[in-house]
């Protein structure tokens, strides 16, 4: 094993057998308390993912036909030596089933990007407000920002799971500036109205 967990101390190499242990063990050469966590990969044999050769009535690996079959792609079902095998997730895989997932994307954890429909119904929302152009296409802006929430409500997916406060969030910040500028249009209409009636005769 090419790797290990030392006495914080003495700098002991301490055995695997004290690791991940829910109480503290004596280190072997000082005798001080010790308690160490590992992360599993630590305590992996390195060999274990060396591929065994393959004996004559053995099948072989679908990529290297040398090697022996250990496992099956969960997906398309090839025969897989330990080399090709990549867990994903619960799921054991070869090389070209990853390759064509993420070409898909018809799976969230095989996605790489992603559109996130809230951040742009807010930036929809706010920018306008910044930049002073909502005076003029504010329910333009809210319209397109409630089809971004309603679009993406169901079809937003990302690798991290987010929260949908942000489609909360703007879909009430599109009622309140669609509102707003339709009472801003109506006011300014009805000055226009009273201010005309005013000067007529």
């Amino acid at each position: 094993m090419s790797a290990g967990a030392f006495c914080p101390i003495c700098r002991c190499l301490l055995s695997p057998s004290q690791w991940n242990l829910g109480e503290f063990t004596e280190c072997p050469n000082c005798r001080a308390p010790t308690r160490t966590l590992v992360f599993p990969a630590l305590a992996r044999d390195a060999h274990s993912n060396q591929p065994v050769p393959r004996a004559e009535a053995e099948a072989g690996c679908f990529f290297h036909s040398q090697w022996r079959a250990e496992n099956l792609c969960n997906s398309c079902g090839r025969f897989l030596c330990s080399l090709c095998t990549v867990s994903f997730g619960d799921q054991r895989l070869c090389p070209d089933c990853i390759r064509r997932k993420r070409e898909e994307s018809t799976e969230a954890q095989f996605r790489d990007q992603a559109i996130l429909f809230d951040n742009w119904a807010l930036l929809i929302l706010i920018v306008p407000i910044l930049c002073l152009i909502y005076i003029y296409f504010g329910l333009i802006f809210s319209v397109l920002a409630t089809a971004f929430i309603i679009i993406g409500w169901r079809r937003q997916q990302t690798v991290v799971p987010r929260g949908r406060y942000r489609f909360v969030l703007a879909a009430v910040l599109a009622v309140v500036e669609g509102g707003s500028w339709i009472a801003l249009v109506w006011l300014i209409v009805w000055l226009i109205i009273r201010h005309s009636a005013d000067l007529t005769p």
